[in-house]
């Protein structure tokens, strides 16, 4: 039976979850390491929209996809509520994104990760979080072992960390998503990070939190369209001023600046391994 969830949270508002994320990739990683175990040092912030596959397919937005410089794609997606759809709908994407980037014609790159992090505002099992993998049920084989799918229960954490214990981070994690107010989010935050890092999220919350006022998911969809367009704007104007060929060069020197995999490199920006290395070869000069 599922639990009666919480008042959606400032956090998971999907704008504002976007803004101050995208603005503090520092605290982004944190919350990444604390979640996976996995550290990565350096992390770029990818398209979100999927690619159509299909004729008359409807078009498909993530909520997050993260590029990371150890060849692992992360993509988080936020749920309010819980149903089948959803649930179709997320194993759908993380699918989508783990044949996207891993296979190509009838080749397939073993060495590239996918994971899904679910940050749930329900619950439905008794664990704060959950870990997934796809397993042959005679031998427990995991077939996949670079696709994974974590379930954080925000629900279950908030009343682990209120009423039991708040010694694990995932579960601070958890408690901070499920916040309504500011005053509720400080104390947390000054278990995950330090000062200065508390400062600027606090900050940057209430800006963001200004300028979307926290508002209903209809209204939260159109901010987003507006905030993606700006984005789009944004990219057109940097390729006014510096011409589309050399902004998709610039990305590219980041990304091999970031000690990503020409694969990776060359999914992304369309550009073959050959002209990825051509690039490279011009960064230090």
């Amino acid at each position: 039976m599922l639990k009666e969830k919480i008042e959606i949270p400032l956090l998971m508002y999907d704008p504002i979850f976007k803004s101050i994320f995208m603005k503090l990739p520092n605290i982004l990683s944190k919350f990444i390491y604390d979640i996976t175990g996995n550290k990565y040092n350096n992390i770029i912030l990818g398209m979100n929209e999927l690619p159509i596959n299909r004729y008359k397919e409807k078009f498909k937005r993530c909520d997050f996809i993260i590029n990371t410089d150890s060849n692992t794609i992360i993509n988080i997606e936020l749920n309010n509520d819980y149903s089948k759809t959803m649930l179709v709908k997320n194993t759908s994407y993380i699918f989508n994104i783990f044949s996207r980037y891993t296979s190509s014609g009838n080749k397939y790159n073993k060495d590239i990760d996918v994971i899904q992090i679910n940050i749930n505002n329900f619950s439905r099992f008794d664990k704060p979080i959950l870990d997934y993998q796809i397993l042959n049920n005679s031998y427990s084989y995991v077939y996949f072992r670079g696709l994974k799918i974590l379930d954080l229960d925000i629900v279950n954490c908030r009343s682990v960390y209120y009423n039991q214990s708040r010694k694990r981070k995932v579960i601070k994690w958890g408690a901070l998503f499920s916040c309504i107010t500011f005053e509720e989010m400080e104390p947390i935050l000054n278990e995950l990070l330090n000062k200065k890092e508390v400062y600027i999220f606090m900050e940057e919350l209430k800006k963001i939190t200004r300028f979307y006022n926290v508002v209903d998911e209809k209204e939260a969809l159109r901010l987003d369209d507006m905030f993606r367009r700006s984005l789009k704007e944004e990219f057109l104007e940097l390729g006014r001023t510096e011409g589309i060929e050399q902004t998709t060069i610039n990305i590219i020197k980041s990304m091999i600046n970031n000690k990503l995999d020409y694969k990776l490199i060359s999914k992304v920006s369309g550009k073959s391994i050959k002209e990825i290395k051509e690039v490279e070869k011009t960064i230090n000069k």
